[in-house]
């Protein structure tokens, strides 16, 4: 900013985009300044996402979001069934934690979930901790692809995919705690 700032700087000329001179460059260095000062406010401590197929990743869900309120974490929990992809999205601008959770179904992460992550960016959500869990049947492919895309991003994960098969059993609420509490020390 202080390159720009200069008052004896008439024209800049960009190797691409727009050139700047005197008719338009006050204007573009002003939406330039504020556009770089623009913090965003991580007002969500945890956003989990999820779309379940036969209720168990929405129980595992529940459970995390459980234990975090019992550490006084503001939390909130999108079944993604019924959210629009833009509005969640919005969401994630305002979370410190993303936690994506999805039953494999064909061995495949289900669309609603394919949808977020592709509208996810290395750059813009820079910094943002992420996590994955699901149920399965079968095959269980669905967090691995979800944390595949995570290191695409090059997001923290500081846990790795929490899976159950179907019902969570009381061994795998154990595994939930243990997951979450990963998740939790990394705030």
């Amino acid at each position: 900013m202080e390159i720009i700032s200069n008052p004896y700087l008439l024209l800049l000329a960009p190797g691409h985009g727009l050139i700047f001179d005197d008719m338009n460059f006050p204007k573009y260095k002003h939406m330039y300044k504020k556009w770089a000062s623009v913090t965003p406010k991580k007002d969500i401590d945890i956003l989990i996402g999820y779309v379940s197929a036969y209720g168990y990743t929405e129980k595992i869900a529940e459970k995390i979001e459980a234990i975090a309120l019992a550490k006084d974490k503001k939390v909130e929990v999108i079944n993604l069934e019924d959210t629009k992809v833009e509005d969640f999205m919005k969401k994630v601008d305002s979370t410190r934690v993303l936690l994506l959770g999805s039953t494999t179904i064909l061995s495949d992460t289900l669309p609603q979930i394919w949808a977020v992550l592709s509208s996810l960016n290395g750059t813009i959500n820079k910094g943002l901790i992420a996590g994955t869990f699901g149920s399965y049947g079968w095959s269980g492919e669905a967090t691995k692809f979800i944390t595949e895309r995570f290191n695409q991003l090059k997001l923290k994960q500081p846990s790795p995919p929490l899976t159950t098969v179907f019902q969570p059993s009381d061994t795998d609420m154990e595994k939930i705690e243990e997951f979450t509490k990963l998740i939790l020390e990394s705030l």
